[in-house]
């Protein structure tokens, strides 16, 4: 089956409020959806949408890949496009995650199987959602408690975002209210020292902690406090900046900055995959067999139900998908939105049917020419 057309389509969707990223404040989320047609009339949807201020976005990075788009891959066997796809780092690792996600739903079609299926064969039907609990010490205490009552059994709290005093006593209030069945992630975003560290597990109870991510600036940091702490340490935003260096790289992996970076992700307990900042942990060379946990950036259904996709493939059910980021949403590029929303569980059957209902009026169709 030969890939026949390509598309591309630009999308702006408004957030239910303002998000703070750096020194940008976006009110829209804007990103591209990529229509790949064989010649057989299948469609398969992928997304691209980088983050602004994050590794590897530019306001057209669009253009720094169109060519090797469409001069590569028109006419090109589907099997063989999707066999490059796994070892191929040209293309930057949105777009990567566009044509993969868009690939593996073309070859799920053709095999009349769901696109989880065709990842891993015993993946489960269903899945575990993790809540994302964000502002003051207030909100997220009453957010907490919402989402516990709603079934949720693991929850994402941000932290360093307030003195550590404050963060210590949040943290505890949680935790003293919470049942002992529920997980707690910690993401500092980078925000903390070593010292704040050390001095932020040495004073929190940390049974119920699945995983503290990124909490120093200074990653090579992690497996020590890991060591000292006992708390897992994910890394994400590790991974994006060991993505970026791969995408620039000439070296063939041999860059000694590249080489060091990759071997203390390593040592790390869990790597946080964010599919539209990231390229999957193999394309990095990581070695070993961490836990890998699937996570959103603020998609629309169609990379956010490929990330589910993923999720079911890659996590399996041991680590609850953290995709609640589409609950940020006020409107999306499909016809209905996915039912994830204030869920703490969802069916895969349930996004099957709404991957490609994709909402073509809310859409603008990018030019594909070759200068």
């Amino acid at each position: 089956m030969l890939l026949k057309k390509i598309e591309i389509f630009k999308y702006r969707l408004p957030l239910k409020n303002p998000l703070h990223l750096g020194d940008y404040k976006l009110e829209r989320r804007e990103g591209a959806l990529i229509a790949l047609q064989t010649e057989d009339g299948f469609c398969g949807w992928g997304e691209a949408a980088p983050l602004p201020g994050f590794p590897g976005w530019s306001p057209n990075f669009l253009n720094h890949n169109i060519q090797k788009l469409i001069g590569g891959l028109t006419n090109m066997p589907l099997e063989k496009l999707r066999l490059s796809l796994e070892s191929r780092k040209d293309f930057s690792p949105a777009i990567f995650f566009a044509l993969h996600s868009a690939v593996l739903s073309l070859a799920s079609r053709t095999a009349g199987v769901s696109p989880h299926q065709l990842l891993s064969p015993v993946a489960p039907s269903s899945l575990s959602l993790c809540a994302l609990i964000d502002g003051s010490p207030e909100a997220r205490i009453r957010g907490v408690a919402k989402a516990a009552s709603q079934g949720y059994k693991t929850i994402k709290l941000k932290v360093g975002r307030d003195d550590l005093k404050t963060d210590i006593e949040t943290i505890e209030h949680v935790l003293d209210k919470l049942s002992p069945l529920m997980k707690i992630r910690l993401d500092a975003n980078q925000a903390w020292s070593l010292e704040e560290t050390l001095q932020f597990c040495n004073a929190i109870p940390t049974e119920q902690i699945e995983f503290l991510e990124e909490p120093t600036w200074d990653s090579y940091q992690l497996p020590m406090i890991q060591e000292k702490t006992g708390i897992p340490c994910a890394v994400d935003e590790t991974l994006q900046q060991l993505s970026h260096c791969l995408y620039k790289d000439e070296s063939e992996g041999a860059d000694p900055q590249i080489i060091k970076l990759r071997a203390m992700a390593e040592e790390t307990k869990v790597w946080v995959w964010k599919p539209s900042l990231c390229y999957p942990p193999h394309l990095l060379g990581m070695k070993g067999s961490n836990p890998i946990v699937l996570s959103s950036a603020y998609e629309s259904g169609v990379g956010t139900a490929a990330i589910l996709y993923y999720a079911a493939a890659f996590s399996e059910s041991r680590f609850a998908a953290g995709i609640d980021t589409y609950s940020r949403l006020a409107e999306d590029v499909l016809t209905d939105m996915l039912p994830i929303i204030d869920s703490p569980t969802i069916s895969l059957r349930s996004i099957d049917s709404l991957r490609g209902s994709v909402k073509m009026n809310s859409l603008k169709p990018y030019p594909l020419c070759v200068t």
